[in-house]
């Protein structure tokens, strides 16, 4: 009669098991990712639809409007002590400048918009931003809650050509995708 000994279930083998479907899991991944990468960075990414939202809350908006609203008010106040007429041309070209800077920035406050769809996050503001979701290696999501109203919430993100951007969204569609982007990527790291 042979000597049987008891199969235990955690016997060294198991591992090599465990390995061998990860590889199996990520030669899946990656004919998966050359066939429809569309597919896979939703499937990676659980974003399936694109969302789009404004990239300031209303209450941001109107903030920033009373900021710049009272920066003009204080100009306007301070304009007969300027000297204008003596003032250099230099000096009125370099003061014109930021006055047109502060205009532009107001106006892309009021009217941007981002979206998130299953490949790429893309943003319009004063610099149009666009990243390809299968390049980003860090994100981060930044939301204080009962603070949205002040400080927007933002995804942070850095690509694997160390370019980092950052993403506005003031809707809980866009916070939901930003958050499903955060988590993917924090998991992915460890």
């Amino acid at each position: 009669m042979m000597n049987q000994q008891p199969t235990n279930s955690t016997t060294p083998n198991q591992p090599a098991v465990n390995q061998s479907d990860a590889a199996s899991a990520q030669v899946h991944d990656a004919a998966l990712a050359q066939m429809d990468p569309m597919a896979y960075m939703a499937s990676r990414f659980e974003i399936h639809t694109t969302t789009e939202g404004a990239a300031f809350s209303s209450h941001f908006k109107a903030i920033s409007l009373v900021i710049v609203l009272a920066i003009a008010y204080w100009g306007y106040q301070a304009y007969p002590t300027l000297g204008w007429s003596a003032m250099p041309t230099q000096a009125k070209w370099i003061l014109g400048g930021c006055i047109a800077m502060v205009l532009y920035t107001l106006y892309h406050v009021m009217v941007s918009r981002t979206s998130v769809s299953p490949t790429e996050l893309k943003q319009n503001f004063v610099f149009n931003r666009c990243v390809h979701l299968s390049q980003v290696t860090t994100a981060k999501f930044i939301y204080i809650p009962y603070l949205t109203w002040l400080i927007a919430p933002r995804l942070f993100v850095r690509t694997a050509n160390n370019k980092f951007a950052a993403f506005y969204g003031a809707t809980p569609q866009l916070h939901q995708a930003f958050g499903a982007i955060h988590r993917t990527v924090a998991m992915g790291s460890k």
